[in-house]
């Protein structure tokens, strides 16, 4: 067993909140002499040595330890202790005198033992005892005649912000001054941290620097490496990651280190985006805070930022969506796509003349009829149950809320263009990890409808994200007056849907819905 081990076990048996005076003192003869006044008296653990006369003698015959206390009389508190215990700081001392066996020239010697009581009325210096080891640093000093909570009577400690350090305690092997003699592991034997094992409670394979054994004697719970700063957690070890939790993740003696405040977003509505005059600092992001600003609407939920007339105000709070921005709302609007402020239709067929490229009060030459719009392209089931869904939905009074109650629709037809513009945007939406009308390359509803080759006089598009299954989805756009409108308008005869599945993006299904008006 080294002398390190040897050290650290003894510092271990000592209480931390009891001071101690072991002094063993070879004397012939000796007497122990104990002074004490009316401000207190002195008692003995072994009620052999107690006091409470001006002054009182004991004859040591033999090697004797006992325990004394001094207890202040009412008004008065303990300061500090002289003579053989002059080196505690604490009301309790523990002595040990050992007589000679023969007497010094016929002297016998007194050993002498007082402590010094004053007044709790008297204001007096206090000292900071940061660390909490009973000795306080006189570069933190407060002045009063109660004791401040932190604060101690002496100022005898040369490092206040460590336990382990303070007046004639043992040296321990560290590298630095423990006991405040300006002296570094003084009396120790320079041992080889090679030739060294060290406790590891928590299992966290690194070990404490005061608790070892050597390489030659291994025991079960010691590890070759040192430097763990909390052997109880094994979350923290040397080169452990940091952690914001206010502790010393990584024994670097820094706490959350690296960490940085920045500022979040009032979320009211939990959309992801938050208010940009709301704000707070924080290194994680609080709960009701967003990470990006300028929500459209703040306090309804519209998690795409979707506003379709590009007004600043999203879909989900504008009462007034006009698309085109020409005055007319897109209800009434009869080209909602189009600019056409006065609503002209020359042909009072419904469609207005800034979107109405035919003439319906001319007689055209009759036109070779069209081919059919394919109706049976790869569609799924699950395309049958969401066309069958709209359908059914288009079949009631439907109040769309700010939009207006609908009547009836009639029933839409599968398009598969439509299909192949839905299918494009729930995939991109679900493979990018985004929820939005905008595709990840900056394209439009109309863009995807244009690429797919889908000749169209109107069109709408709705989103939903992270609902698995067609009845969830159709809730939830039946719940938002600007979707709703859009599965009830009646000048959409034509329809596409998809559903795309990405178990690694933030909302895992992502689904569209497109209508579309034929010319």
């Amino acid at each position: 067993m080294t002398n390190t081990m040897q050290l650290h076990n003894m510092r271990k048996s000592l209480p931390r909140l009891v001071a101690y005076t072991s002094l063993a003192l070879a004397l012939g003869g000796c007497r122990l002499v104990i002074t004490t006044d009316g401000k207190g008296h002195i008692e003995s653990a072994s009620h052999l040595h107690s006091c409470d006369q001006p002054s009182c003698s004991f004859e040591i015959t033999e090697e004797m330890t006992d325990t004394f206390t001094a207890v202040a009389a009412e008004d008065y508190r303990f300061v500090r202790w002289q003579g053989i215990c002059s080196r505690s700081v604490t009301p309790v001392c523990e002595a040990t005198v050992s007589p000679l066996e023969e007497e010094i020239e016929g002297v016998e010697p007194e050993i002498k033992l007082w402590a010094n009581f004053e007044r709790k009325s008297k204001v007096r210096t206090w000292f900071r005892d940061a660390d909490g080891d009973q000795f306080g640093s006189a570069a933190d000093t407060m002045t009063s005649t109660e004791r401040p909570l932190g604060y101690v009577v002496n100022d005898r400690d040369c490092d206040d912000t460590n336990p382990t350090v303070y007046p004639w305690r043992d040296e321990l092997d560290d590298g630095i001054d423990n006991n405040c003699n300006d002296l570094i592991d003084e009396g120790l034997e320079t041992v080889d941290p090679a030739d060294l094992l060290y406790r590891d409670v928590d299992g966290d394979g690194y070990g404490v620097n005061t608790d070892t054994v050597s390489v030659d004697e291994p025991q079960d719970g010691y590890v070759s490496k040192p430097g763990d700063c909390d052997d109880n957690n094994d979350d923290i070890y040397p080169g452990a990651q940091e952690q914001y939790d206010s502790a010393d993740n990584n024994c670097d003696g820094e706490i959350d280190e690296g960490f940085q405040e920045r500022e979040f977003y009032r979320d009211v509505d939990n959309d992801g985006f938050g208010d940009a005059d709301v704000t707070t600092f924080a290194v994680l992001r609080p709960v009701g805070y967003a990470t990006i600003a300028g929500d459209n609407c703040p306090s309804v939920y519209n998690p795409a930022q979707a506003d379709a007339d590009g007004d600043g105000i999203g879909n989900s709070c504008d009462d007034f969506t006009d698309r085109d921005n020409d005055g007319v709302e897109d209800r009434y609007d009869n080209c909602m796509n189009a600019s056409n402020p006065g609503q002209e239709d020359s042909d009072s067929d419904g469609a207005g003349d800034a979107c109405d490229d035919t003439d319906n009060n001319q007689q055209p030459d009759p036109a070779p009829e069209p081919d059919p719009a394919p109706v049976d392209c790869e569609r799924t089931a699950l395309d049958q149950e969401m066309l069958d869904a709209v359908n059914a939905f288009r079949a009631q009074t439907q109040d769309c809320g700010s939009e207006g109650v609908f009547p009836p629709a009639g029933s839409l037809r599968w398009n598969c263009q439509l299909k192949t513009a839905a299918v494009g945007h729930s995939t991109d939406m679900a493979e990018n990890d985004f929820f939005s009308h905008t595709g990840s390359n900056g394209s439009s509803a109309r863009n995807r409808i244009d690429a797919t080759g889908y000749n169209w006089r109107a069109y709408g598009e709705n989103l939903a994200a992270g609902r698995s299954d067609v009845n969830d989805a159709m809730q939830q756009w039946a719940e938002s007056d600007g979707h709703c409108a859009n599965m009830m308008t009646s000048r959409f005869t034509e329809f596409g849907s998809a559903r795309s599945t990405n178990t690694n993006s933030r909302y895992r299904y992502y689904w569209t819905q497109v209508f579309g008006q034929p010319f």
